[in-house]
């Protein structure tokens, strides 16, 4: 029931555009209403898309996968071995900024990928939980039962769950679609 509770704070936060920055910058307008001329933002943004595009989503979406229980598609980047879910919160968040500034349909198939194997996932966990976190089951169920001191033996599992919701949000934002709450608010 709790759980439920916040779900639905959340989603009517979400719905209803009440956020932070919304009370900090009052004064900002939507990215696709800037459009860069030749210069060196424009090819700043051309050549971030480009990095983006060669990243191999698979590879990115492989710790949600695992703490879901299904095979990934590919194997995490090495270098972010325990810290791997929140990679891919930073990939959809950067995705969703740049379709939002550029309409490039590249990084809405991106997003929309990485939202479908984000859906596979929850569906697949059972209880409406989607994350990257390694050992998030155990530490969220020992979070549950009160042991909150959990969190020091694991690395940063706040922070990992935070950039995955973030990314999530982002996309919505961004393109003004609820798949956020599709997958948050199964």
């Amino acid at each position: 029931m709790g759980h439920r509770i916040i779900l639905i704070l959340f989603t009517l936060l979400a719905i209803t555009g009440v956020n932070a920055q919304d009370k900090l910058y009052g004064n900002t307008f939507p990215l696709c209403d800037v459009k860069l001329l030749d210069g060196p933002f424009k090819h700043a943004c051309t050549l971030n898309i480009k990095v983006l595009l060669q990243y191999d989503t698979d590879r990115l979406l492989a710790p949600y996968l695992k703490e879901a229980g299904l095979p990934p598609k590919a194997d995490s980047f090495e270098n972010w071995i325990g810290l791997d879910g929140h990679v891919g919160g930073h990939y959809l968040t950067a995705l969703a900024i740049h379709y939002a500034a550029t309409g490039d349909k590249a990084c809405k198939e991106r997003m929309d990928y990485m939202i479908a194997e984000l859906k596979r996932c929850q569906l697949q966990n059972g209880n409406g939980y989607v994350g990257g976190v390694p050992d998030g089951k155990k530490i969220w169920a020992e979070i549950k039962k009160g042991n909150v001191g959990i969190v020091w033996k694991a690395w940063v599992p706040w922070y990992n769950l935070h950039k995955t919701y973030a990314g999530l949000m982002e996309e919505m934002k961004k393109r003004g679609k609820f798949s956020l709450i599709c997958v948050i608010g199964a």
